[in-house]
C-alpha cells in the first residue's frame, strides 16, 4: 500500500554531509496500523516529511498504492493522505466553528470562492460523526474551536481527518500535548476511526504503552535504519527491554 524503496536523504551540516538515510526500504500493508518509536534523530519526523512532501528526496522513491509521489508536491500528496498533528492547534481553525471546521474538512479538495459556505444538507452527517467521539461537540456546532479543549480540539482534529478517507492517515505525536488520561481517550477514537474507516495508520510516538497496545506493528528507528521490526497482532507480548536493546 505505501512503499519507501531505496530511499536517500542527506543533509548539510557544519561538519560536512550528514547521510540519515542510505537505500531505507519500508513497506507498509492497508491493514496496518505502525507505531515508529525512537530516540531523537533517529528520522522518525524525517520519514514522515518526505512522505507528505515536506522534505525532498535526494534519491529513491515513494508509492502510494503503485503510484509513485516522490515529486508531486506537497499540497497534491495532501489530498491522498492526511496528518494529524502534535500541537491540536494545528489540525483545527480556532477562529471558526466546529460547524464550519467540518464543512471545511468535507470540501478538503474542491474549490471555494471568496466565502466558504456551510451545506445545510451536510449537517445531520457532521453531527453523525461527532457524535461518535462522545464528547458532545454535535450538540456545539456554533461554539468556536479556539474555546475547546485540548482534548477535544484534537478529537475533532481526528474526524475532519478522516471524513474523507485519506489513502493513509500520518499521526505526528498527535497524543504528547495532551495529559495521560486524555490522550488515552484520544488514541482510543483514533483507533476506532482507524477501523471504522479501514485507513492504514502510521503513528510516530514516544510513548511506548500506546505504541505496544494500539499499533498492530512496531517500528523502531535509530539513525536513519530500521533496528526492530514486530508485528504485535502475530506477537501478542513483547518485552519493552528490546526496544532499548
Amino acid at each position: 500500500m505505501l512503499m519507501f524503496k531505496n530511499i536517500v536523504k542527506r543533509f548539510e551540516t557544519l561538519d560536512g554531509v550528514k547521510v540519515l538515510f542510505d537505500q531505507f526500504n519500508l513497506s507498509i500493508d492497508s491493514n496496518d496500523f505502525v507505531s515508529i518509536i525512537g530516540t531523537n534523530g533517529a528520522g522518525k519526523s524525517t520519514l514522515v516529511k518526505l512522505l507528505i512532501g515536506d522534505l525532498s528526496l535526494d534519491e529513491g522513491e515513494i508509492y502510494l498504492r503503485g503510484t509513485a509521489i516522490g515529486d508531486l508536491p506537497a499540497y497534491e500528496r495532501k489530498m491522498k493522505i492526511a496528518k494529524v498533528y502534535q500541537d491540536p492547534k494545528k489540525g483545527t481553525a480556532g477562529n471558526m466553528t466546529i460547524l464550519e471546521n467540518m464543512a471545511l474538512a468535507d470540501g478538503k479538495g474542491k474549490p471555494y470562492g471568496l466565502k466558504m459556505s456551510v451545506n445545510k444538507k451536510r449537517i445531520p452527517y457532521y453531527k453523525e460523526e461527532l457524535k461518535t467521539l462522545n464528547l458532545g461537540l454535535e450538540n456545539q456546532l456554533h461554539t468556536n474551536v479556539s474555546e475547546l479543549s485540548g482534548g477535544q480540539r484534537q478529537a475533532l482534529a481526528l474526524v475532519m481527518a478522516t471524513m474523507k478517507k485519506p489513502e493513509i492517515l500520518v499521526l505526528d505525536e498527535h497524543t504528547s500535548a495532551l495529559d495521560p488520561k486524555t490522550a488515552q481517550v484520544v488514541m482510543d477514537k483514533t483507533k476506532e476511526l482507524v477501523n471504522r474507516h479501514q485507513i492504514p495508520a502510521l503513528m510516530i510516538t514516544h510513548n511506548m504503552d500506546l505504541a505496544l497496545h494500539y499499533g498492530n506493528r512496531l517500528i523502531k528507528l535509530d539513525q536513519g535504519q530500521i533496528v526492530l521490526d514486530k508485528r504485535l497482532d502475530a506477537t501478542p507480548t513483547i518485552d519493552k527491554a528490546d526496544l532499548f536493546s
